[in-house]
């Protein structure tokens, strides 16, 4: 009888986590693929476009803040219908005063002399804007010019409440950035799969636009803003939608230990988000399910993990094959630990992948339990990320 059911429970484990990694991926993509070869893209110069207003929510980020604001101002779009709003969340360096160089008709700035965190000031500043439309960005992402328009464009979608674009990453000089490339192409490969059939479980937070009536001011402690956001959209009964025609740039994370610190925050914030509750209800089935396939079980994959480890282990005093299971699982680690220990290594696909899933689990594990455990504090460090840009992020066209 134990027997027995410490092989249903490896059976369940094994089937969550290919659900995860697998075959909704695999799914999503080829649902995806599908619906791009049979519907066109949104005419962005054939819709009427709404006054819209570029949230940019700013710490410490006088690197970039020029760039970004020289970018904005370069945007495709009708005279008189764009507000640009830097909202600087109590910084300590030049921030503000780079961006109040810009002030202007168009361009408004916001100095909240105290730090508060991200979601205080994303409130204050919609509050304080005017758009129909507000686009919310990160001030490292830098847009190609017609890429508020092609996102604007496709708000005119019936049932569209929030729209999603292609922030790309350039993870060229990234230690992991092989295995990184690979994520987010599957990660876009299901935005496209979901957005076909439903709609998206959660934006991009680095660019994204949402109606303003679907706005709903969210609590200063929140972590996943634009997680808590879209959860919003989808509960009130809109769908979001992915616009990979509408193109941006950042740059990567160079450092594994910078990820790792970032990962443990999304992980925290995903702990948050399932205690109170901000999910689809159970009267959205498909994206509910969406949302147990595409994050729920990824939130959970490190416990799912050890659990399955925990069965495997048990049942490998009996039978062949799960110490089979055991000696790949070994090996999978193995591979991570030498992509961990060596750069070089790191770099090829081999041992890019394995380091870059161990290094996501371990921070998945450390920060579930870090926000459950401990207060939540929406004031996290900035991450650390290249402040030089190419030729494309400062107004060409990507599109």
């Amino acid at each position: 009888m134990l027997h027995d059911s410490v092989q249903w429970i490896l059976l369940l484990c094994v089937a969550a986590l290919a659900l995860a990694y697998v075959v909704f991926p695999v799914l999503m993509v080829v649902l995806g693929v599908w619906d791009e070869k049979r519907r066109p893209a949104a005419d962005s110069e054939a819709v009427s476009m709404p006054t819209t207003s570029l949230i940019i929510p700013a710490y410490n980020e006088q690197a970039v803040i020029e760039s970004k604001l020289e970018n904005s101002l370069a945007l495709e779009y009708p005279e008189g219908q764009l507000e640009i709003v830097v909202a600087c969340d109590g910084v300590s360096d030049n921030t503000a005063k780079l961006a109040q160089r810009y002030a202007s008709d168009r361009v408004k700035v916001f100095d909240f002399p105290i730090r508060r965190g991200k979601a205080a000031v994303i409130n204050d500043a919609i509050e304080r804007s005017t758009g129909d439309v507000i686009c919310l960005c990160d001030a490292n992402v830098m847009f190609a010019t017609d890429a508020l328009k092609r996102l604007v464009a496709r708000l005119s979608e019936p049932g569209v409440g929030a729209v999603s674009g292609d922030v790309r990453l350039d993870s060229a000089r990234s230690s992991f950035g092989v295995a990184e490339r690979i994520y987010y192409w599957m990660e876009r490969g299901i935005h496209r799969g979901e957005s076909a059939t439903s709609s998206m479980i959660g934006v991009d937070g680095g660019m994204y636009v949402i109606r303003r009536v679907l706005y709903f001011p969210i609590r200063n402690d929140t972590i996943l803003d634009d997680f808590t956001i879209s959860m919003n959209v989808i509960r009130h009964g809109k769908r979001i939608q992915y616009a990979p025609e509408a193109v941006a740039n950042e740059n990567a994370t160079e450092a594994a230990s910078t990820e790792f610190r970032r990962r443990i925050r999304l992980s925290a914030g995903a702990a948050q988000l399932l205690l109170r509750g901000i999910t689809p209800t159970i009267a959205q089935p498909l994206a509910l399910l969406y949302f147990v396939s595409h994050k729920f079980l990824r939130w959970t994959s490190p416990f799912i993990i050890i659990i399955g480890l925990a069965a495997s282990i048990v049942l490998a005093k009996d039978e062949l094959i799960y110490r089979l299971v055991i000696a790949v699982g070994a090996a999978f680690v193995v591979l991570a630990i030498l992509g961990c220990v060596s750069l070089r290594l790191r770099r090829i696909a081999l041992f890019a992948v394995p380091f870059f899933f161990t290094l996501g689990q371990i921070a998945i594990a450390y920060g579930i339990c870090k926000g459950i455990f401990t207060p939540n504090d929406p004031r996290w460090p900035r991450t650390e990320r290249p402040s030089t840009f190419d030729g494309r992020n400062k107004g060409e066209s990507l599109g």
